[in-house]
């Protein structure tokens, strides 16, 4: 994935924000100066005066000309989402066309339920701005935890989990894991998924194995490619980089990637899929 980043005035909003939920700014205290801010995030006042605006119209800060900013008294504040009791738990997830998918949120609510919570589900792919942001709204929306299965763990998101790590919000990854961060998570054991399919072939006489796989930032990608090689190395079987496929979701057709690969000379002879 590209090194795209959450817009700095979406991350001194967010800040603010979380300060302000969590009460290291409590109702009327005086938020940080323009100024104070710009130095601090190393940021230009547009920057800041626009964090600022958002926080004024969604009623969490109250701006006084010639005084400053101060924090809104909390009945004021018009948040995005917010729940209706306690113990809900939040699943968010990417889509729910594969089975794989199916059974994660069907096992997210019935697990809830036995443990007497209610559940309510999200589908996003977090790959913009305003989802981003709707994350974030989750974080202070009265939730009492949320799993996460995202597509991808790029640098926008996993500074939004920093924000929930860093106040010790209750939150789980779902079959990905942060390998910058100490989070908790629940995976599959993909590195053995990719080792048995390999190594199913090589017991069928393949010596010719090719891998197709989604981008490897992806942590359950990665494992998987990494049982590949493992299961080729302990045959002692070459592996051939012009064998490995990579397949970007948002990228050209699935044939674009076969086509070179089966038009070898010496071409696979049996391929290990990543996902379906």
């Amino acid at each position: 994935m590209s090194g795209k980043r959450l817009p700095v005035y979406v991350v001194i909003k967010r800040d603010l924000k979380t300060a302000i939920e969590d009460g290291e700014l409590s109702e009327g205290a005086q938020v940080p100066t323009e100024l104070e801010l710009m130095a601090s995030y190393g940021v230009s006042r547009h920057s800041v005066r626009q964090a600022l605006r958002d926080l004024e119209v969604e009623g969490y800060v109250e701006r006084n000309p010639g005084r400053g900013t101060f924090v809104a008294p909390a009945r004021s504040r018009h948040k995005v989402l917010a729940t209706t009791g306690e113990n809900i738990l939040a699943l968010v997830c990417q889509e729910i066309e594969s089975r794989f998918s199916q059974s994660i949120v069907q096992g997210f609510v019935m697990a809830a339920r036995e443990q007497g919570y209610n559940a309510m589900v999200y589908f996003m792919n977090m790959t913009d701005e305003p989802e981003w942001e709707f994350l974030t709204e989750l974080r202070n929306s009265g939730f009492s935890g949320i799993a996460l299965n995202p597509g991808y763990l790029d640098e926008p998101t996993i500074e939004v989990l920093r924000s929930f790590h860093k106040t010790s919000f209750p939150f789980v990854l779902v079959d990905h894991y942060c390998r910058d961060l100490d989070l908790d998570s629940v995976t599959s054991d993909n590195e053995d998924l990719g080792y048995r399919l390999t190594k199913a072939l090589i017991d069928r006489g393949h010596r010719r194995i090719g891998h197709i796989t989604c981008p490897l930032e992806i942590t359950s990608t990665q494992d998987r490619y990494d049982g590949y090689l493992r299961a080729l190395q302990e045959a002692g079987i070459a592996h051939h980089k012009g064998f490995v496929g990579i397949i970007d979701p948002s990228g050209p057709a699935v044939t674009s990637v076969l086509t070179p690969m089966m038009a070898r000379k010496l071409r696979p002879t049996a391929l290990v899929c990543g996902n379906d």
